[in-house]
């Protein structure tokens, strides 16, 4: 770009009506430079017609080095003087954060939401279409103010009746919303198709989202493919993403192949879905041209901007070496990442390879806030491997009051072993303070609802723990324990027989001894 120098202004001694047609002639010449410097003497005396022109040359870069400050200056210049479109733009650049404060470009890159809805107001009322367009979409979406869909919807036919594509979009858009009749969606399908021939590629992403879901029409999926690479041809990545997800179910995994490099476009504009659906294209097993390797970088690349789901895709490949090196240690930390945004699937899978032992090598305080952090989450099974992990010292030492606390919260999320455990602890006073009465009900309980090892345990709390030891109560649950084939059953005979509080119709001590894990001090794991 060659500027031209300001000498070719209009003289000093020109006024400034005549600056303001110079610009104009020299524009209509193809000469943007000289334009602008013609519009720069107008437009610092005041003329909105320059300030306007010449924000406009700040904004598209023609003739200036392009500059958003330097546009919402002038912008603000042109709106002072109630110029309608320049109030327009200017609430733009309010809404976007474009708009300086001031006119030497401090305080940009603030939003301004309120002042750009009364700013949009001005230029509607003053019959502008754009600032008509605008007020319709500020308080459809309740943008600087309550929402007000009757009002909107005025704005917007008064745009549209003018031919402003944006209020034919937006129209489009609500008319369509799902609270609205049959009819006005009929309406809203027609506005998005007129929309969409005018070239606005979001109008065209809107009409497909109506033509796939049926939505003020009949459902066709092909009419739906046509408006979605319609604006993905035009950069939509929303579009894009959905024009690949709806090949790859209507046509098969190998559909989407054709638009890749669209995804990949959008994705590098940082698009996350894209991202996503970028990965999960590359990675199908069933195509022949899957990339594992650059499917598991894309998934790398969502899970790091905090996509959940791509947080566990990741952790998945991790676990199966899939694209990367098996590493569980690695799936365990990006399980937890999701699981600590308050994804529950991913907690779960946490648990689940915590449980086989991946993960450990993690430091100690690491892996402990992974369970609790399951745990917390209403993750039952998570609640009871912390526990274990405490009793065992599986993370340096042994800590039975932690595991106690960590047992209460899976029992009380409806985990059995973990009731029984527990009452273990406090039938015997490790950990917490020794109550056969509270170790009863928690027992009583977990054999009501069918936990198996209950049954060895009571029978071990009556013969054992109790006040007055109940060798015929101990006998009785010893039967129920051995007919439902808990092998724990035989350890407790053996430690009853040992302590002469055996009772005579039991068969105490036959049978041969199974897992010592479900004992009083050495709970069940």
């Amino acid at each position: 770009m060659s500027l031209v120098p300001f000498r070719r202004a209009a003289a000093p001694g020109a006024s400034i009506e005549e600056a303001w047609r110079a610009g104009l002639a020299a524009e209509r010449a193809g000469r943007p430079a000289e334009a602008a410097a013609h519009w720069l003497r107008a437009a610092r005396a005041g003329h909105p017609g320059a300030a306007s022109a010449l924000a406009r040359l700040y904004e598209d870069g023609r003739g200036v080095a392009a500059s958003p400050d330097q546009a919402a200056r002038w912008w603000r210049v042109a709106a002072e003087a109630g110029e309608p479109e320049a109030l327009a733009r200017l609430a733009t650049f309010q809404l976007v954060g474009l708009a300086s404060g001031d006119p030497t470009g401090l305080g940009a890159g603030r939003s301004d939401p309120e002042r750009a809805r009364s700013l949009a107001r001005r230029s509607a009322e003053a019959g502008h279409p754009a600032g008509q367009a605008l007020l319709g979409y500020l308080l459809a979406a309740g943008i600087g103010g309550p929402s007000d869909a009757i009002e909107a919807e005025r704005w917007y036919r008064a745009a549209a009746a003018a031919g402003e594509p944006a209020a034919w979009l937006g129209l489009g858009v609500l008319l369509l919303d799902p609270s609205r009749p049959a009819e006005a969606a009929a309406e809203g399908r027609l506005w998005l198709t007129r929309a969409a021939e005018a070239g606005t590629p979001t109008a065209a992403y809107a009409l497909g989202l109506a033509h796939e879901h049926g939505r003020g029409g009949p459902v066709s999926i092909e009419a739906a493919l046509a408006c979605y690479e319609r604006a993905a041809r035009k950069g939509h990545g929303l579009a894009t993403v959905r024009l690949a997800r709806l090949l790859r179910r209507a046509r098969g995994p190998s559909a989407a192949l054709p638009v890749l490099d669209l995804l990949r476009a959008a994705a590098r504009a940082g698009l996350v879905e894209a991202m996503v659906e970028l990965a999960e294209a590359l990675g199908a097993e069933e195509v022949p041209e899957a990339d594992p390797e650059e499917a598991a970088r894309w998934w790398r690349a969502a899970a790091e901007r905090g996509h959940r789901g791509a947080q566990r895709a990741l952790a998945e490949r991790y676990l199966a070496g899939r694209g990367v090196p098996a590493d569980p240690g690695l799936a365990a930390h990006w399980l937890a990442r999701a699981a600590g945004a308050g994804d529950g699937e991913a907690a779960r899978e946490l648990v689940r390879v915590l449980e086989g032992g991946a993960g450990f090598e993690h430091e100690p305080d690491v892996v402990r806030a992974w369970f609790e952090l399951a745990a917390e989450l209403g993750d039952a099974t998570a609640a009871f491997l912390s526990g274990v992990v405490h009793a065992t010292g599986r993370l340096g030492s042994v800590d039975l009051a932690a595991a106690a606390r960590s047992w209460r919260r899976a029992a009380e999320l409806g985990h059995g072993l973990a009731a029984v455990n527990l009452a273990r602890l406090t039938m015997a006073g490790a950990g917490v303070e020794r109550d056969p009465e509270s170790a009863e009900r928690l027992l009583l309980g977990a054999a009501a609802r069918g936990e198996p090892h209950a049954p060895a345990a009571l029978a071990e709390l009556y013969g054992l723990f109790w006040p007055e030891p109940d060798p015929d109560r101990a006998a009785a649950w010893l039967d129920r324990a051995r007919a439902s084939g808990d092998r724990v059953a035989e350890v407790v005979a053996g430690r009853l027989a040992r302590a002469g509080r055996a009772a005579a119709r039991s068969t105490i001590g036959a049978g041969t001894p199974g897992r010592t894990e479900a004992v009083a001090g050495n709970p069940a794991c």
